[in-house]
C-alpha cells in the first residue's frame, strides 16, 4: 500500500497500490528497482554500496521532475536511512528516505522532507509485501473497479512514453518473463 499524506497538491492525501521489481545491477554490484504504482506513477531507483566511503548511495529518477536525485544512506541500527538534498523545486529541501520493519518478505518505506536543518515531515508511506511472480495481476488498471477508472488508467499509461521502457519491463513481470534473481515487492 502507498499512502501519501494530506499536501498541498493532495488535501486529502492519496491511497494506492502497486509494484516494484528488484533484481541485481550488472555484476551483482547493484540493486535496480522499477517503481510503478497503480496510480501511473513511474520510477527508477539504482542503489550500490561503495565500499571506500562505507555507505550507499541511491540515485532515484521519475516522471514528475527533471533530473536524478542522489542520496548517500547508511544503518541506523535496523533502519537504512537514506539523505539528500532535492532542489526540483528551485529551492533545496532536505529529504529522508528510510526502509524499517525489514523482514525477508516484507519492509515499509516512509519519505520525509523539509527544509535544510529543520523538521521533517512525511509525505509517503509504502508498505511492501514479496510477491511470487506467478500471483502477480495481469494489468495494473484490471483493478480499477469502473469502467471509466480502466479507460482513465490505459490512458495514463498511453501518455508516459517517456517511460515505454518501464513499461517493458512492467510486461515482462505481467507474463512471469522476469531475469533470474529478480524479487517483486506489491504495495
Amino acid at each position: 500500500m502507498e499512502q501519501f499524506e494530506p499536501s498541498d497538491e493532495m488535501p486529502l492525501g492519496k491511497q494506492d497500490k502497486g509494484a516494484e521489481t528488484m533484481r541485481p545491477g550488472p555484476g551483482g554490484l547493484s540493486l535496480i528497482g522499477d517503481y510503478e504504482s497503480h496510480g501511473a506513477f513511474f520510477g527508477h531507483l539504482v542503489v550500490t554500496w561503495i565500499p571506500q566511503e562505507r555507505l550507499y548511495k541511491s540515485f532515484w529518477l521519475d516522471r514528475t521532475q527533471p533530473g536524478v536525485s542522489f542520496s548517500t544512506g547508511r544503518w541506523e541500527g535496523e533502519k537504512l536511512v537514506f539523505t539528500g538534498v532535492d532542489e526540483s523545486t528551485g529551492k533545496k529541501l532536505a529529504v529522508r528516505d528510510t526502509y524499517s520493519d525489514i523482514t525477508p518478505n516484507s519492509f515499509t518505506d516512509v519519505l520525509e522532507t523539509g527544509p535544510l536543518g529543520g523538521p521533517m515531515k512525511k509525505i509517503l508511506t509504502v508498505k511492501y509485501t514479496r510477491q511470487d511472480s506467478a500471483t502477480l495481476q495481469k494489468d495494473p488498471c484490471d483493478a480499477a473497479p469502473m469502467r471509466r477508472d480502466r479507460n482513465a488508467c490505459f490512458s495514463q499509461f498511453a501518455a508516459a512514453n517517456f517511460w515505454a521502457s518501464a513499461r517493458s519491463w512492467s510486461s515482462a513481470v505481467r507474463s512471469n518473463n522476469l531475469p533470474r534473481n529478480t524479487t517483486v515487492w506489491i504495495f
